[in-house]
């Protein structure tokens, strides 16, 4: 009989003393004394297995109600056969790619599923032990099955809201088209697991050619006019939100002065020479949605940032610490008819880690000083 060498296994070319012929999608297998013995037993362990039978002549008394568990434990040698073929024939299925569109209804989808397939292994077992207890040669046509990807509602129920945080402003036009402006940058943004981001880059110069006005900045302790005024409330306004998600903060300023819109401590000021940068240390991606909504009339406006991703098994909570008092420092020898000393207020900023309501970690975040 003239057989191929195929993978390691020796294929014979004809069903002459074959016990069953293999019909499969891309190829024909005819299982032979020589394929089995040649992949995985030499004869003398063969004949030790089955007791110096051939395939149809053990299998006679094996029983037939669980053929993949009789096959396993009563043929090994056909069992390690039938499991190469499925892994041969196995094709992954996709799960495809979950989609982020903030302004739809439906702000999640899933683009891409795609069906995997395999051989149907519990009939490939039970067509087997068939034609060896038969005691005659069959073709066996060898089924395949698909594989499912990952149910979509599976796939998105993992993603949740892990934080969100607002600020509040009042009515200043050129102000508010600011924030707008740097908000806009990051709406829909999709951040990678193990990606780090920064404010500055995405958010790119602020200038009039690229369409930032004039309003406030603070600049060596004093407010005065800048193009890009504003912008520090839509890093502080994310950066606060970042907290929140658990997300780590890799730098982060604060302001010279303190600001209103937030807590001591909780500001991120931004500029050509400070940026606010971070990195999706969660494992799976996030997802960033943003909101500004101008002041009108007595009503305040308000920026919004919301973060989606993994649900996490913790709350984060940050926290502040004032570490100077924020009265003037008094000098217990200075004078009455002196002016008292002032001196900054300094601040720590952590984050908080719960599990269970416990306290788990308290990470420092920042230190801050204030005029």
């Amino acid at each position: 009989m003239c057989a191929t060498t195929f993978a390691g296994f020796s294929w014979a070319s004809t069903p002459n003393d074959a016990y069953f012929t293999l019909s499969l999608p891309s190829r024909t297998v005819h299982v032979t004394d020589d394929l089995l013995r040649g992949g995985w037993w030499n004869a003398r362990e063969q004949r030790a297995i089955y007791g110096g039978k051939n395939l149809f002549e053990f299998s006679k008394d094996l029983c037939s109600r669980n053929p993949e568990k009789t096959i396993r434990e009563s043929l090994p040698d056909v069992w390690m056969l039938i499991e190469k073929l499925c892994r041969e024939s196995h094709t992954t299925p996709s799960d495809g790619i979950i989609i982020f569109n903030p302004d739809d209804e439906e702000k999640f989808d899933v683009s891409g599923q795609r069906y995997g397939y395999g051989l149907d292994r519990a009939r490939l077992s039970r067509d087997i032990l068939s034609a060896l207890k038969s005691g005659q040669h069959r073709i066996i046509h060898v089924q395949q099955k698909m594989v499912k990807p990952t149910p979509k509602k599976d796939m998105l129920k993992q993603i949740c809201l892990r934080g969100g945080y607002k600020t509040y402003f009042n009515s200043y036009p050129n102000r508010e088209h600011n924030i707008m402006l740097a908000l806009k940058k990051f709406h829909g943004l999709v951040i990678a697991p193990g990606q780090t981001v920064s404010f500055n880059q995405t958010v790119g110069p602020r200038s009039q050619a690229r369409g930032f006005k004039e309003a406030k900045i603070i600049m060596d302790g004093a407010f005065i006019p800048g193009v890009g005024g504003g912008v520090c409330q839509a890093s502080t306004t994310l950066f606060n939100a970042l907290l929140l998600a658990g997300v780590q903060i890799d730098k982060s300023y604060n302001h010279s002065l303190p600001i209103t819109y937030v807590p001591l401590g909780r500001d991120a000021m931004v500029s050509s020479m400070a940026d606010l940068k971070f990195t999706n240390d969660t494992g799976e991606a996030l997802y960033i949605e943003t909101e500004t909504v101008f002041a009108s009339g007595s009503k305040h406006g308000h920026a919004r940032v919301t973060i989606y991703g993994a649900k996490p098994r913790v709350k984060y909570k940050p926290r502040v610490v004032m570490v100077c008092p924020t009265q003037p420092c008094v000098d217990s020898e200075t004078p009455d008819d002196v002016e008292p000393k002032k001196e900054p207020r300094r601040t720590r900023t952590y984050l908080d880690t719960y599990k269970d309501g416990q306290l788990v970690q308290s990470k420092l975040v920042r230190k801050s000083s204030y005029k």
